[in-house]
């Protein structure tokens, strides 16, 4: 890779900073060193996470991928960054997103916003026009919770009120699978008519469990009790 005029290129700086990486010890900072360290390799970090994903939606285009016997971009760039394909897939979609979302480019390659924020905001825009900028300024001062709650609130929203409970029934999912301890593991998602009581009821046995369970002095977490919670009530044995 070609260098800049007068100094070494990108490719050269990169390999230079993680030299140095390498060589980093914390201990010999103070704790206030590490706390300014990390705050801006969070900067450098999410500067180079666009820089990559920008790379790789080049590398799509030209299907420069194929020279390493790779059927299609994602697979390529989730075996090289150690990721899943639907994550490398995600942010070479978000840096393409980006392309037509100046504000959020520009924030996006200075470090200042993630690719999560990214295309939660890319999103958003595409199906509510105008609503970049607030969006970005809300990521630059929020958490990607609130990003989200936001994004999902505007394009919900943006929905005819006739067509949003046709929408919401289609989006309806549900789907399990065996993690590495054995532990049945599933997600899922319900329209707002079925899945409110249902969590209603699951919020009111899983209050009931952990009452039971701080008079007897057990002190698990929430997420516990609520796995005991749904179970009773799959069971029957939820008072609902």
């Amino acid at each position: 890779m070609a260098g800049g005029a007068g100094g070494p290129g990108v490719l050269e700086r990169c390999q230079g900073l993680r030299s140095e990486l390498v060589r980093f010890d914390p201990a010999l900072f103070s704790g206030d060193d590490c706390r300014v360290l990390a705050e801006e390799l969070a900067r450098t970090e999410k500067a180079c996470a666009a820089a990559r994903a920008r790379a790789a939606a080049r590398v799509a285009e030209c299907g420069s991928f194929r020279q390493g016997g790779f059927d299609d971009a994602a697979d390529w760039l989730a075996r090289k960054t150690g990721s899943s394909k639907g994550e490398a897939n995600a942010a070479i979609k978000t840096a393409e997103a980006a392309e037509k979302c100046p504000t959020t480019k520009e924030a996006l390659v200075d470090g200042q916003l993630s690719l999560s924020q990214a295309n939660e905001i890319t999103k958003t825009e595409a199906e509510c026009p105008g609503s970049e900028s607030e969006l970005v300024g809300l990521a630059k001062k929020s958490s990607l919770a609130d990003l989200r709650n936001e994004g999902r609130k505007r394009r919900a929203a943006a929905i005819p009120a006739e067509e949003l409970a046709d929408a919401q029934h289609k989006a309806r999912s549900f789907r399990h699978w065996k993690d590495e301890m054995g532990m049945i593991r599933f997600s899922g998602a319900f329209a707002p008519l079925v899945g409110i009581p249902l969590i209603n009821r699951l919020e009111a046995e899983a209050d009931r469990i952990a009452r039971e369970a701080r008079r007897s002095g057990s002190t698990e977490s929430r997420e516990a009790y609520a796995a005991d919670a749904l179970a009773k009530m799959l069971s029957g044995q939820g008072r609902g």
